[in-house]
């Protein structure tokens, strides 16, 4: 059993992934059959120069297209970046 199936098999209805940064993981999870992915950067408040969601969305979203939804968490600092994310292909901004 992959980590992907069994993290469905536990999860049953949902299954929302979060924190796959690169388009190749990402594929991988939306052949596994995961409904969203969630873009995320938690902790990224402690490491220099790390990966904010934002930038990886619109590769995220070509690489995904719209076969599962795509929602971005961390790094939304106002209502414009929230505007910004949706603009760039999210479905919705946590």
């Amino acid at each position: 059993m992959t980590d992907v199936s069994q993290l469905q098999a536990e999860l049953a209805d949902e299954r929302r992934l979060a924190r796959f940064a690169l388009a190749e993981q990402i594929d991988t999870l939306v052949l596994a059959g995961v409904d969203a992915i969630v873009l995320s950067n938690h902790g990224g408040r402690q490491l220099d120069r790390s990966v904010v969601p934002l930038e990886l969305l619109p590769d995220v979203r070509a690489a995904v297209g719209e076969r599962v939804e795509v929602l971005i968490d961390g790094g939304m600092l106002s209502g414009a970046d929230a505007v910004a994310g949706i603009a760039l292909g999210a479905d919705a901004v946590l």
